[in-house]
């Protein structure tokens, strides 16, 4: 049931039905897969982002301590420096007063222009101290990292160098780098530099760095503790840190990134961490999942908007593609409908169109101009019949009357002894015999022997104008042929070719075996047929009867009646063909089928 309401819908809405179908289902499982693949996508992409801004950090601390190093570089590019750190004797005061102030110097100069260095300390090699601190904080530096030891540590680290983590200085965060000193060239150490960077400044600079980032957040976290926080106001954050801690080491990897999400209090957040093994520090960037969340939303209300868009897009394509399509069908069924009442009318169309539908109506068209020209041939043909027929019925005379009157005459001129009248009624009598026999096909041999009936009463009419040559294969006198086939040829050659000719003619009759075809041949030397007329005889043998037109050549109408008898008979791979010369006669071959008499079944 359901199968027929469909079936019974309009073209036009079929077509609109599979445009939807066609447009909004692959759309929608479109939009399902994108929207799928956009959580992920958005998610890696936001991830990626922030692994990018954990680099630019760590890049940008990279960069603050390699600045701040160069001062560990001064006894290399200053002699003097060099010479001082050297001396491994307790100097007088005035003596190390004097290297200290070149020291401090040195120091100032390297480091003025470095925002983030707070002081620099040179230790001898004598034990001596050297600092742009003055002797109070170079005091203080000293004892608090007195029993650690971190000249010994020094001794024992990679490259001789180590940055500690923050600490509290005399009266602010520091982060301090250490490095041995080495002489050159004999890489002899000679002493030590203490190098302190004051955190405040450090944290500053992030801080405009990250202005921009919102709403990311980003943490610096050393050995669990939380050394700087742009959420430090938000007090759900802070009640989630220990969480955040916790994931934070737990899920440390060997690459030096840690991604993680933490859900407390009803909000949950993306976290990117990523280590800086210079600093100790773990590097985190967080974004709330609902951001995220968000960005997918809008990323699918605009394939939402634009599914609806194409949707609509589609149904009015597919409205206009429908009545494009259906305008020719319309007029098809029209023409149909004409057809089917008598009227073969052809369609009127855009003769551009090259479609299905413009060769869909374009062979219709055709088709109704071969059924309109096959009635009108039909109409005439049957009208040319009716003409024959009463052409027949009135020059109907009895043959047998005719046949028995050639008889009498015959035996009369015998009795008179006047030969040539009794040879002309004997002849004329075998052909009315020849005529009125029922058969249509006959042995050859019956053929000639009319053939020789009929020149025989052209020679009485037409003495020792022309001769008759017969090359006959005996084996073929049985192959039977159409009755009067080749007595039109034949009269042709007498009356169109040797009764114009100015002295004696000679026609040759010939009948051979070629393959299984049997060919006869009808050569006279008569008076020929000229150029133009023999093209157009030519031209007409080509065509199909029905098509072919009235020739004004008289002798032409019994060539085409052969020829076409043949091919109506045999087919079209049989038939007749001419050649002929003006002034020098004509040639005629007939090509048939050997059929012997004893394997006709007509």
């Amino acid at each position: 049931m359901r199968e027929n309401s469909v079936l019974g819908l309009r073209f036009q809405t079929k077509i609109m039905l599979v445009f939807v179908v066609i447009v909004f289902v692959p759309l929608t499982a479109i939009l399902v897969t994108i929207g799928f693949k956009a959580v992920n996508e958005i998610q890696d992409s936001h991830i990626s982002y922030m692994r990018q801004l954990n680099e630019q950090i760590n890049r940008s601390m990279d960069i603050i301590i390699k600045d701040a190093e160069r001062a560990s570089l001064l006894h290399i590019s200053d002699v003097k420096l060099a010479e001082v750190l050297m001396k491994e004797y307790k100097q007088p005061p005035l003596e190390y007063a004097e290297d200290a102030r070149t020291i401090t110097q040195a120091i100032i100069h390297a480091s003025q222009l470095n925002p983030y260095i707070l002081s620099v300390s040179f230790h001898g090699k004598n034990g001596n101290i050297y600092s742009s601190a003055g002797s109070t904080e170079d005091y203080n530096i000293y004892n608090q990292h007195q029993t650690i030891d971190w000249m010994e540590r020094l001794k024992k680290v990679k490259n001789g160098r180590f940055v500690t983590n923050v600490y509290q200085g005399s009266y602010k965060p520091l982060i301090s780098e250490a490095k041995m000193l080495l002489s050159m060239p004999s890489m002899e150490p000679i002493g030590y530099v203490w190098i302190n960077l004051d955190f405040y400044s450090i944290k500053d600079a992030l801080h405009e760095k990250l202005k921009a980032n919102k709403p990311n957040g980003f943490l610096i976290v050393q050995e669990g503790t939380v050394l700087y926080n742009t959420n430090y106001e938000d007090i759900w954050f802070d009640k989630a840190m220990g969480k955040i801690l916790q994931n934070l080491e737990e899920k440390r990897t060997g690459t030096n990134e840690n991604i993680f999400k933490v859900k407390t209090g009803g909000k949950e957040l993306l976290f990117v961490a990523s280590r800086n093994d210079t600093m100790n520090w773990d590097m985190v960037q967080f974004l709330p999942v609902s951001e995220i969340q968000s960005s997918f939303n809008q990323y699918i209300n605009f394939y939402t908007v634009s599914t609806v868009f194409l949707l609509l897009a589609a149904l009015l394509s597919g409205g206009i593609m429908s009545l494009r399509m259906l305008k020719p069908i319309n007029r098809l069924i029209e023409g149909m409908k004409q057809v089917a009442n008598g009227h073969l009318n052809v369609i009127k169309f855009e003769d551009d169109r090259r479609d299905e539908m413009g060769l869909l109506i374009k062979t219709f068209n055709r088709m109704t101009i071969r059924l309109k020209e096959s009635i009108e041939r039909e109409y005439v043909s049957q009208m040319n019949a009716r003409k024959v027929e009463l052409k027949m019925l009135q020059a109907q005379i009895n043959p047998h009357f005719l046949y028995n009157t050639l008889n009498l005459i015959s035996s009369i001129a015998d009795l008179e002894g006047v030969e040539k009248i009794s040879t002309i009624s004997n002849s004329l009598s075998d052909m009315f015999r020849y005529n009125i026999k029922g058969k249509e096909i006959v042995p050859i041999k019956d053929e000639i022997e009319q053939i020789k009936n009929y020149l025989a009463i052209q020679e009485l009419r037409f003495p020792n104008k022309f001769s008759v040559d017969y090359d006959m294969d005996p084996t073929l006198y049985k192959c039977c042929i159409l009755k009067f086939l080749m007595q039109p040829i034949v009269e042709n050659a007498v009356y169109h070719g040797i009764e114009q000719l100015k002295g004696e003619g000679w026609i040759r009759i010939s009948v051979k075996q070629e393959g299984n075809d049997l060919l006869i041949t009808i050569q006279d030397n008569g008076k020929g047929i000229t150029p133009v007329q023999l093209t157009k005889i030519k031209d007409k043998i080509k065509e199909k009867r029905e098509d072919s037109k009235p020739v004004d050549h008289e002798g032409s109408v019994g060539i085409l009646n052969v020829h076409w008898r043949i091919q109506a008979c045999y087919g079209q791979d049989f038939g007749l063909s001419i050649e002929s010369e003006d002034q020098k006669g004509t040639t005629v071959h007939l090509v048939l089928p050997r059929i012997m008499d004893e394997e006709r079944t007509v």
